[in-house]
């Protein structure tokens, strides 16, 4: 048996060696798995994945990685397991998006994340085996997933681990089994939503900020007599939050973000989003990065305060420069209490050559591409986010004639993409007189 062992880890370690160093850019949406590119090496040793920002790799396979970065894009596992090991580095998300429908995650090694948003739903599970590190990040445990945290520590840092969607039916948690909490800064919190959600450590947490260890065991937050929950020793039930001060009030607010879009074209950037369901809310501010980390103000919106029917909202930024542009929305409710959105990314300079003729349009436009653009995909998008039509338009085509007459007056935008990444916006008017 010494002698199996030893020889899959010889083997394990080899491979390493062969695949050490690699870096992949990737500037188009892909599928890795036997319906897409089989090209990567799996396992895969200290690669290094460099997604464009509007990139989604949809991973249909079993992965392992070893010291891995990944940077950019957008990431959806449906029904695969994930594995993480180290030699001795560390597993580095950067601006990424992970959306996790799949089995199980399993970090043997030690986890950063930074900038980046982690959700995980159905009943997949984050086995966090060494140490988590999350910097301006989020991860959501949604319908019956979890997080069991069993290495050396889970480290927020502006950060938010959450365990439910603000839906009833949820049953995520979160499990500190020997893993140490620690909230780094005044900003960072656990967030359990309802009473079907719960927080379970017998350990104190400790707050970094306030310089506090904070007792959770034993409390009677959310349980016994008409709740419905009977208190239990190492279990916090929601709705509840453990902040740098204690157990408190949720800081997630209960409002649901159903579409949010940054679309440059015509001088601005417009960004759109629409809520499912919204309570107590007050204010949605809409901030700016041309780095990822640095944010300024640039506008606010006033929210409905309550409502479970759809909502859409829009704001138009004239003031936004430079080639890449990130936009996120600050949640404030009535409470001044307040969340971030997830990240969206803009290009705002393009290497593609596109007109459109004639502007403002009545039955049809005409739209021209650059011959170098390769295969393209075009979208007119109205002023609530919504695509309205999608084109796909093959390589060495000259240029594309879009029908107009179905659609209302108003102004859309159109969204032009080339297989090497490059995206184009350009504002339409469509106008059909009288």
């Amino acid at each position: 048996m010494k002698t199996i062992f030893t020889t899959l880890f010889s083997l394990f370690i080899l491979a390493g060696i062969l695949t050490a160093q690699t870096t992949y850019k990737i500037t188009a949406s892909e599928t890795w798995g036997s319906s897409g590119n089989t090209s990567y090496p799996n396992p895969c040793f200290d690669c290094t994945f460099n997604l464009a920002s509007n990139v989604v790799l949809t991973i249909e396979k079993d992965v392992t990685f070893s010291d891995v970065t990944i940077n950019g894009g957008t990431i959806i596992i449906n029904k695969k397991d994930l594995m993480l090991w180290s030699k001795g580095g560390k597993n580095k998300f950067n601006s990424t998006k992970l959306i996790f429908n799949g089995n199980q995650f399993t970090a043997n090694g030690p986890i950063l994340l930074d900038n980046s948003t982690f959700t995980f739903s159905g009943s997949s599970n984050f086995l966090s085996n060494n140490s988590l590190e999350m910097f301006s990040s989020k991860v959501t445990f949604n319908e019956s997933s979890y997080l069991v945290g069993q290495g050396s520590k889970v480290s927020l840092t502006n950060s938010h681990l959450v365990a439910g969607d603000g839906l009833a039916s949820s049953k995520a948690y979160i499990k500190m089994n020997g893993a140490k909490l620690v909230l780094e800064d005044k900003f960072s919190g656990v967030e359990v939503l309802n009473s079907s959600n719960y927080y379970f450590n017998w350990s104190d947490y400790t707050s970094a900020s306030s310089n506090q260890s904070i007792k959770t065991t034993n409390n009677s937050k959310n349980c016994g007599g008409a709740s419905a929950n009977s208190c239990s020793a190492p279990v916090v039930y929601g709705p509840i939050a453990l902040t740098p001060t204690g157990l408190g009030a949720t800081l997630v607010l209960p409002v649901i973000i159903k579409d949010l879009f940054a679309i440059a074209g015509n001088g601005s950037v417009n960004i759109s989003w629409s809520t499912k369901q919204e309570s107590n809310s007050a204010l949605f501010v809409i901030e700016r990065s041309n780095d990822g980390s640095s944010w300024s103000r640039v506008g606010e919106v006033k929210a409905a305060g309550n409502s479970n029917n759809v909502l859409s909202y829009h704001f138009s930024d004239v003031f936004a420069s430079g080639s890449v542009v990130h936009y996120r929305l600050k949640l404030i409710d009535l409470d001044n209490k307040f969340v971030y959105s997830d990240v969206k990314s803009v290009r705002l300079s393009s290497s593609a050559s596109v007109r459109v003729y004639p502007n403002p349009s009545s039955d049809y436009a005409t739209i021209t591409l650059d011959s170098k653009s390769g295969n393209t995909k075009i979208r007119l998008i109205n002023q609530n986010g919504q695509v309205m039509t999608e084109k796909s338009v093959p390589a060495n085509s000259a240029a594309l004639s879009l029908p107009l007459k179905q659609y209302q007056d108003g102004a859309y935008v159109l969204s032009i993409a080339d297989q090497s990444g490059n995206q184009q916006t350009i504002r339409l008017i469509i106008t059909h007189g009288k």
